[in-house]
């Protein structure tokens, strides 16, 4: 027993991680763990195959846990003569990777995408601060908008009560929704139209910064627009300067949007695809030709079948929020026309 006590450390109480922390600092100091393996060299040797963690996963307790009880067997066969040697790793194939692949990279199963890896994810063209700075100038225009309603100012306004707020709320409303759409743009899936990598990355990066400029120019705009027409409903409440005002605002975005347009064409025409990358859309993923819906798709934003732009996919997530509240917004606002005509109160 005298002999037992002076090979085996005693405890007095029952502290586990006290414990594990003494052995394996004297693990540590003695190397205990490579001494194992290498005091075994020329014994026969113990193979333990196991199935190591999927590589496209986060590592969990759980797969230390199932390290820890399969080296039970190799620490055994160790004591009982074997050398074992112990080599960790991932896997990296099967179909849960295959799948995280397909994910980041926005391959579907109904065709072939390409992809250019060199280029994945890293050209952008869209500089926040040049698309937040016009609505950060909207957003103070309407709260001076509320502020002069509520006589805060002591300005008389010409226009009807809380007119002003309305028109301000309404612009307002709409930088605020140009800032997601440029920023969803600017991250959409690049394409591979040439073999060469920096051909890609330019030919991306111009459509990227075509449509920077666009949403940045559109933004600039609405809110000029807004402090200039906020400045008009305070002197006038004439209608016809009111809708002439809303006139030039239309022919402002529309020769916007025509400029956008034409850039667009000219970066088409600068970079000539390489037509044995071209791929044909699938046609049963498109409703009436306009509409996109593929469930195999990972992608949001899809570039259009006719024309320039983009439309985004039904069958996504964010896909159907936008799809649903889109179709509320139509819906209402033409029950909102039927009500108003059937009381009398739409004047045409």
């Amino acid at each position: 027993m005298a002999n037992a006590a002076k090979k085996f450390v005693e405890h007095a109480s029952l502290d586990l991680q006290q414990t594990n922390e003494e052995i394996l600092k004297r693990w540590n100091e003695t190397d205990m763990f490579r001494r194992s393996i290498d005091e075994k060299e020329g014994c026969p040797q113990f193979v333990f195959f196991e199935g190591p963690p999927s590589a496209n996963g986060h590592p969990g307790i759980h797969h230390v846990l199932a390290r820890s009880i399969k080296d039970t067997f190799n620490r055994y066969k160790t004591m009982k003569g074997y050398q074992v040697h112990r080599k960790a790793g991932w896997d990296t194939h099967g179909l849960p990777v295959e799948l995280g692949v397909e994910k980041e990279l926005g391959i579907t199963k109904s065709g072939v995408t390409y992809t250019d890896l060199t280029s994945t994810n890293v050209v952008h063209a869209l500089k926040l601060p040049w698309i937040i700075l016009p609505n950060a100038l909207a957003l103070i225009a309407t709260i001076a908008a509320v502020l002069i309603d509520f006589g805060v100012f002591g300005i008389e306004v010409a226009s009807e009560k809380f007119a002003l707020t309305l028109m301000g709320v309404s612009f307002l409303s709409l930088a605020i929704m140009i800032v997601p759409i440029a920023i969803m743009m600017d991250n959409t899936r690049n394409m591979v139209i040439s073999r060469d990598s920096n051909i890609n990355a330019n030919y991306n990066r111009a459509k990227k910064k075509t449509w920077a400029d666009l949403f940045i120019a559109m933004s600039w705009a609405n809110s000029l627009f807004l402090i200039a027409y906020s400045v008009l409903m305070v002197y006038t409440n004439s209608e016809a300067a009111m809708l002439d005002g809303i006139l030039v605002y239309t022919a402002l975005l529309m020769v916007i949007a025509a400029l956008g347009v034409i850039t667009q064409k000219r970066v088409e025409e600068r970079y000539a695809r390489d037509t044995e990358l071209e791929l044909t859309d699938d046609d049963d993923n498109w409703i009436l030709g306009m509409f996109y819906y593929n469930k195999n798709d990972t992608r949001l934003n899809v570039e259009k079948r006719l024309g320039y732009g983009a439309t985004i996919n039904l069958a996504h997530p964010a896909g159907k929020v936008i799809g649903i509240v889109s179709a509320l917004i139509l819906i209402g606002s033409l029950i909102m026309i039927i009500y108003l005509n059937v009381t009398g109160q739409l004047v045409v």
